[in-house]
């Protein structure tokens, strides 16, 4: 990333005052693009007569949301380079859902997740003008997308017996159940493509909107749970990480207070962590070891915005 940094600041200073220098600020809303399978939809799942109703596939990424960016760059004539520090607000996605009806009512169990992201974005720049002069022109942006702060967060709440009940088993006065948790990324590089419409408002101040795809993937580099928490039904915490009956019902259902991903994982040695560490096992201090997995934060996004041109009008 470093090189390429350089590599756009030594373009700049190369073409030096020939070239038409610029500040922008824009900020839109995204949609998730490019959505895969997230999880499992299971409605109406009746316990007392064990009757599956209905099932569907959840499809969608952790790219949409609201973003804002920052940008600098040059133009000269028609070839330039741009570089952009944005920051992404993504929407809550939901994971999985399974909702239970049974004779005392309608249960829910639901995990969503939404990320927070800090982006570095260089781009090169193709502008083509439209009609006579420079009052409007189309821009069309080339670039990377470098996440280089932020995490993705998640949430599970349920009160869905077949969660509950078996939480009962150790805490019989369970009503509920909440988890939240944050996953933390490797290093990665994804690609992002633009075109915006722009209109001079004045020799210096431009107006644009802008349309872009954003493709990116991320592989997890640790996962940690940092809120566990059992209540009974007046909304009492009964039961938390430090109680070692919850970490108990994390680590029976593969739910570890730490993960940490790697290329390599034997078996073998995972069980005998196991048995050595008991319930301190899947902690910071004996993390648990998988293989890891990606997650897709591909978005359409649309923004609008005003670049400011240094030395008046572009050439």
């Amino acid at each position: 990333m470093k090189k390429l940094l350089f590599l756009g600041l030594g373009s700049i200073l190369c073409l030096g005052a020939s070239a038409q220098f610029y500040i922008s600020g824009q900020g839109g809303y995204g949609v998730g693009a490019s959505k895969e399978i997230l999880g499992l939809e299971i409605v109406d799942f009746d316990e007392d007569t064990d009757t599956l109703t209905t099932q569907r596939n959840i499809y969608g990424t952790y790219g949409g949301g609201t973003s804002f960016s920052l940008n600098a760059g040059y133009l000269k004539k028609n070839i330039g380079f741009d570089l952009g520090i944005s920051y992404l607000m993504g929407a809550k996605q939901t994971k999985e859902e399974t909702i239970e009806t049974t004779t005392d009512g309608e249960f829910s169990d639901k995990s969503t997740a939404y990320t927070r992201q800090l982006r570095v974005e260089p781009s090169f720049i193709i502008k083509s003008p439209l009609g006579k002069g420079d009052k409007l022109n189309l821009m069309t942006k080339v670039g990377l997308v470098i996440p280089v702060s932020g995490a993705t967060y998640g949430e599970r709440i349920s009160d869905a017996p077949g969660t509950i009940n078996g939480i009962k088993l150790f805490l019989p006065e369970a009503a509920r159940f909440e988890a939240e948790s944050e996953i933390n990324g490797q290093f990665t590089i994804g690609y992002k493509m633009a075109i915006s419409g722009n209109y001079q408002l004045k020799d210096n101040l431009v107006l644009f909107g802008e349309v872009n795809y954003t493709s990116l993937r991320i592989r997890r580099k640790t996962y940690e749970i940092t809120r566990g928490e059992v209540f009974d039904e007046n909304g009492q915490v009964i039961g938390d990480l430090d109680d070692e009956t919850v970490r108990f019902l994390l680590g029976f259902r593969n739910s570890y207070i730490y993960t940490e991903y790697t290329e390599d994982v034997v078996p073998d040695d995972v069980n005998d962590e196991k048995k050595k560490y008991g319930n301190d096992y899947g902690t910071k201090d004996h993390p648990h070891h998988e293989l890891p997995t990606d997650a897709n934060f591909s978005a359409l996004n649309f923004n609008i915005g005003v670049r400011y041109l240094f030395g008046g009008k572009a050439e």
